[in-house]
């Protein structure tokens, strides 16, 4: 109980510290890709067929219909020359917008556990990366997470050899992480929110690992846990620069591999 209690803690703080998602109506904004299932994984996906760059987006509690995920990933595509995936890992039931904040600080732990444990991240990751390689085994391969999701992309570098590299954007509990960072098996980038949890020991790890010196970190002193995703607001100058910045940040990093 008192594990889990720690767990739940950092998990609420960290999706909850920042505030309510920023609701952006459909009509603001016109999404450039489309949703196609594969193997029956309803799957956000965007950019050219023949890039040779495919980025798997693992998108936070909100799900794949937030406008704001969306964004990033039509515009990652632009900038980077590369192909988004965004699998809807919740299969529809991501936590509601308009539940939040939750009454009870487990909540959110509970519907993570429920609808988006690593069991079944890890069957949707390893089905799409055969899947994404079907038409060219020498596509390679990376992943970004937001919130949640930036501790899974941390665990699924070292659980599969398939990424040249992976970032975390906004990660939270990656303090809880640390054992998964002595498992990872390419460099990654941490790009962080004043409120999330810090990452020293995760840097301590990966910096003895012959990639160490590749792996990069920046914290943005300004910023609330996810103002890239859900949280982000594009009418407020200060939260754009930061996420023109995100941008920069992982098309340099992406480009060195």
């Amino acid at each position: 109980m008192i594990v889990f209690f720690f767990i739940s803690y950092w998990t609420t703080m960290c999706s909850c510290v920042g505030g309510k998602p920023k609701v952006i109506e459909p009509t603001q904004y016109v999404c450039k890709g489309k949703v196609n299932k594969i193997q029956g994984l309803d799957v956000y996906n965007v950019g050219d067929e023949e890039a040779a760059l495919v980025v798997i987006v693992l998108c936070d509690v909100f799900g794949i219909n937030i406008p704001q995920t969306r964004i990033f990933c039509d515009r990652l595509v632009k900038e980077t020359d590369v192909r988004v995936f965004m699998p809807d890992i919740f299969r529809g039931k991501p936590y509601p917008v308009e539940k939040f904040p939750p009454s009870d600080p487990n909540e959110i732990l509970e519907h993570i556990e429920k609808v988006g444990s690593w069991a079944i991240v890890e069957n949707d990751l390893k089905m799409l990366n055969t899947e994404v390689r079907k038409a060219d085994e020498e596509i390679r391969l990376a992943i970004i997470g937001f919130s949640w999701a930036g501790s899974v992309a941390l665990k699924a570098c070292g659980h599969f050899n398939d990424y040249i590299c992976g970032i975390s954007i906004h990660g939270s509990m990656l303090n809880m992480h640390v054992q998964d960072a002595d498992k990872v098996q390419c460099p990654m980038l941490f790009l962080l929110a004043s409120d999330d949890s810090p990452v020293d020991e995760i840097k301590n790890v990966l910096g003895k690992k012959p990639f160490g010196n590749k792996c990069l970190y920046k914290t943005y002193p300004n910023m609330k846990h996810g103002f890239v995703a859900a949280r982000a607001d594009m009418a407020n100058e200060e939260n754009l620069q930061a996420i023109n910045d995100v941008h920069k940040q992982c098309k340099s990093f992406l480009q060195q591999f």
